[in-house]
């Protein structure tokens, strides 16, 4: 019976970060924090062809996978995880330009979508249901896309890198 409460307990914890957007760290047993690394799983790539798919539906290029950008994106998803939270800055208050320009990645415009959710779909919807999140995915100058993902007990914490060289 224990079990099963703090089962219960942990879920509506989880529920409720969810439900205040995630701004604080609720803390996860070990083991349930799953770091990705920059390769481009199916995962990832269902997420790149949910953007390449709204950008055709207005005429604009589809973005393609760069590995620089893999590489900032998957930083920035597991430190989201390891967190707990969405931020766009990370531990040393750095921004996407900043964690570019740190990899060696040039470029003429960067853009970056952070979120979490326990599914991507539901994710991605809540993002084009977002101006900020929406102008970031249509935006006709990025021609380049870097994907991360790591988990968090049942959350999967994204990082959508955004870039034009």
């Amino acid at each position: 019976m224990r079990k099963v409460y703090a089962a219960l307990v942990f879920a509506l914890s989880l529920l409720v970060m969810s439900a205040c957007g995630g701004s604080d760290s609720v803390p996860v047993p070990d083991g349930l924090i799953q770091h990705g690394d920059a390769s481009v799983t199916a995962g990832e790539q269902d997420m790149i062809d949910r953007h390449n798919a709204t950008r055709s539906t207005l005429g604009l290029n589809a973005l393609t996978s760069n590995n620089l950008l893999n590489q900032i994106a998957q930083n920035h998803a597991n430190y989201l995880a390891d967190t707990g939270q969405y931020v766009h800055e990370d531990a040393a208050g750095g921004h996407v330009w900043d964690r570019a320009d740190a990899v060696g990645y040039v470029y003429l415009s960067i853009g970056e979508n952070v979120g979490y959710d326990q599914y991507a779909d539901v994710l991605y919807n809540n993002w084009l249901g977002s101006a900020g999140h929406y102008g970031n995915i249509v935006n006709a100058d990025f021609d380049e896309i870097g994907v991360g993902r790591a988990t968090r007990g049942l959350y999967q914490y994204w990082c959508i890198v955004f870039g034009a060289d």
